[in-house]
């Protein structure tokens, strides 16, 4: 879809539908519960529309949208839930002394879950925007692909790091990091998705997340 003779006007176009794809995102954020198949669509759009020049941006959104709701909503709900549990826990932790046996139990536990936390989301909105199955498989593929691939894992977590603290530090900046996001975590993540896509029944004729 994008030409490098177009030059300065194609990144112009290519970093508008960056601004457009983070603004739906966040729009689609409104109820918390569909936070999981926004960000799900989000990447679906990044990777189809904005790499694969495949689709129309809006059609490509919504439709990766509607077909991710279900499992997307239960699997926000029990992101919230697992969210309010270890924030809760990090909270109790820190009553306690570190120098303590007590405390230090507490201390590691609350790391624990949140480090696995962190790794498990890494690849739950692109394990839910490729794959089909039940939340509890989509869930599971997410946190196989989290800790299978622990570098880049690991290296998706410091990007979200930076891309919140860019958001904290400059506000307005989350009508595009969102997206920026997204398209930095699919070179990895698409790499690695594509050794469990070979063999499967295509999603359609034209199998561009095999490219």
């Amino acid at each position: 879809m994008y030409d490098d003779k177009y030059g300065f006007l194609g990144a112009a176009e290519k970093a508008a539908d960056i601004v457009i794809l983070s603004i739906l995102w966040l729009l689609c954020c409104i109820p918390a519960v569909t936070a999981v198949p926004a960000g799900a669509a989000l990447y679906y759009t990044v990777v189809k529309y904005l790499r694969r020049g495949r689709g129309k941006l809006f059609q490509v959104f919504w439709g990766a949208f509607l077909q991710n709701m279900k499992q997307g909503i239960a699997l926000s709900a029990a992101v919230c839930v697992y969210g309010i549990i270890t924030l809760n826990w990090l909270a109790f932790a820190g009553q306690f002394e570190v120098t303590s046996a007590q405390g230090m139990i507490f201390t590691i536990t609350s790391r624990v879950l949140l480090v696995f936390g962190l790794f498990s989301q890494v690849y739950l909105c692109p394990v839910l925007s490729r794959f089909r199955g039940t939340v509890k498989s989509i869930l599971l593929g997410a946190v196989y692909m989290g800790y299978r691939y622990f570098f880049s894992s690991l290296c998706a977590a410091v990007l979200l790091a930076a891309a919140l603290y860019a958001v904290y530090v400059l506000p307005v900046s989350a009508a595009a990091v969102p997206a920026v996001y997204m398209l930095l975590l699919s070179f990895p993540a698409e790499r690695n998705m594509k050794k469990y896509m070979k063999g499967l029944e295509a999603e359609d004729a034209d199998q561009w997340y095999l490219e």
